[in-house]
């Protein structure tokens, strides 16, 4: 495989893709703990933590130096901006089941907006209904925020922190 380019190099090809598919250049990046779903419909929590852009960065670095590449997806639409997030497997068998690429872009087939969710107890209840009815359906692909920080951490020796 060869080597994933570095995060600036990616992003400005993951913006050209998302002008050519139609999505828009306005990104808003997600972790496991900001968004539900049930099936189809997806609801985000807002405002997204401002520190995800910049663990979204290091996650991608981190997946960058494991050398089995890196994917950044758009998971669904937002109020006109594109939800996005970084997937870095988990070992050689969780690369070759994505048949990962040193950097693979991806945006659903069918786009799907979500809503915007800025209440605290419905965003509580909501998750709760989802995990009851058993519905959510992205688990695997959405890294939770504290596992990334985690990797990251854990791959540079030091604690991750917002900026």
């Amino acid at each position: 495989m060869t080597e994933t380019p570095p995060f600036d190099e990616s992003l400005a090809a993951f913006l050209r893709f998302l002008g050519d598919e139609g999505f828009s250049a306005e990104l808003v990046w997600v972790f496991r703990e900001d968004v539900t779903n049930c099936i189809r419909d997806y609801w985000i929590r807002m405002p997204v933590p401002v520190g995800n852009a910049i663990l979204a960065r290091h996650y991608f670095e981190f997946g960058r130096r494991q050398g089995r590449g890196v994917t950044l997806e758009v998971l669904c639409r937002l109020a006109g901006r594109s939800a996005c997030l970084v997937w870095v497997p988990e070992d050689d068998e969780d690369a070759s089941y994505a048949m990962q690429e040193p950097l693979k872009l991806k945006v659903p087939m069918q786009s799907v907006e979500a809503s915007e969710v800025h209440s605290a107890l419905r965003w509580w209840w909501l998750r709760w209904w989802h995990q009851w009815r058993r519905c959510v359906r992205f688990s695997k692909m959405l890294p939770l925020r504290a596992e990334a920080e985690r990797r990251t951490e854990n791959s540079t020796g030091r604690k991750f922190e917002s900026e």
